[in-house]
């Protein structure tokens, strides 16, 4: 049974691995994101409180990178010191953006 549950969790991405040629950035990008659902917590936005997706901080070279964060486009900014802020960039993601956008 378990042998089958890691065959269907993988199905969906050696289906995206060979369904375009691959190059090095691809793999990169789904390796990410593959990480990002398996590891990472998720995250809502800080205006409506939508769920946006999972994400996966990773320090790197002195940056802080947020893998899984391209899937949505958001923006991620430092709520604190050690606390981020995520938000729907587009106002048809958002409800709170669409009511700030109707008022002006």
């Amino acid at each position: 049974m378990q042998k089958l549950a890691t065959i269907r969790f993988l199905r969906p991405w050696v289906q995206r691995l060979t369904a375009h040629p691959l190059d090095l950035a691809r793999l990169v990008r789904i390796g990410k994101r593959a990480v990002a659902s398996a590891f990472g917590g998720s995250v809502r936005c800080d205006l409506c409180g939508r769920r946006i997706g999972r994400v996966f901080p990773v320090v790197w070279r002195g940056r802080l990178e947020v893998w899984g964060a391209d899937a949505a486009l958001v923006q991620v900014e430092f709520e604190e010191r050690n606390a981020l802020r995520f938000r729907h960039v587009l106002a048809e993601n958002c409800p709170a953006l669409r009511k700030h956008e109707s008022r002006s």
